[in-house]
């Protein structure tokens, strides 16, 4: 990776932290929960239909969640 790429990364992750402080991923989050607990007893079949996708998005949100209180870190520093 040259300079060039490195600077190119950099920005592209500075970006999309600062997109995701727009976002209340934590309450995203507790939907998630909330959906995985009362789902299976309100609709079984649709949270068994979703239930991957759930799952893959809470990963997915962990992992924005570190780059949104990354860009909330920078704001204060």
């Amino acid at each position: 990776m040259n300079e060039a790429e490195y600077k190119a990364a950099v920005i592209a992750a500075v970006t999309c932290a600062r997109m995701l402080a727009q976002h209340d991923i934590p309450a995203l989050l507790e939907a998630i929960d909330y959906a995985e607990s009362v789902g299976p007893i309100i609709d079984p079949t649709l949270w068994r239909n979703k239930a991957k996708a759930m799952s893959e998005d809470r990963e997915l949100l962990l992992a924005a969640g570190s780059l949104r209180a990354f860009s909330f870190k920078m704001r204060s520093a």
